[in-house]
């Protein structure tokens, strides 16, 4: 099927395309990573589209928290012993993407006391989480599919 241009596109009024954009979307267009479909830009780029670092702290700990409830530490600990030790989170990432996710109401914290007494926050699903974290799971695996593909890697 053959994607309509952007020139066409414009002329005939179905897209406003302001020059700076015009030049970056055509250099996107032109090397594969965004497409044209009924005056409709699909970006396809990476980088333009997830701030990797970011969505994945996310997702990992939503992933970790749909199994049990956990505080930071312990989190980050069962994180890193999932990937073998080839990941570690530091609590500087970490507990910033746990606030973003509380803020956001994909997860409750309440108090509680470890075993010699120090308070700590426990971290759990909200029934929000539990949903986005199913969609961010799909997502991370599609990617995960994408990039095998693209390096040759078996699936």
């Amino acid at each position: 099927m053959s994607l309509p241009r952007l020139d066409n596109l414009v002329t005939a009024g179905k897209l406003k395309v302001e020059p700076p954009a015009r030049a970056e979307i055509e250099g996107l267009i032109r090397s594969g990573t965004a497409r044209i479909k009924d005056a409709e830009i699909t970006t396809l780029s990476l980088a333009s589209r997830f701030d990797l670092a970011y969505n994945a702290a996310h997702a990992l700990s939503l992933a970790a928290l749909a199994e049990s409830d956990l505080h930071g530490y312990a989190l980050a600990r069962q994180l890193e012993e999932r990937s073998k030790g080839t990941l570690k989170i530091r609590e500087g990432s970490l507990y910033p993407a746990l606030h973003e996710l509380e803020l956001e109401g994909a997860i409750e914290a309440t108090w509680t006391r470890a075993p010699d007494g120090r308070r700590r926050r426990t971290y759990s699903l909200t029934s929000a989480g539990r949903r986005t974290a199913k969609g961010a799971r799909a997502e991370w695996l599609a990617i995960a599919d994408m990039l095998r593909a693209l390096l040759g890697a078996p699936g």
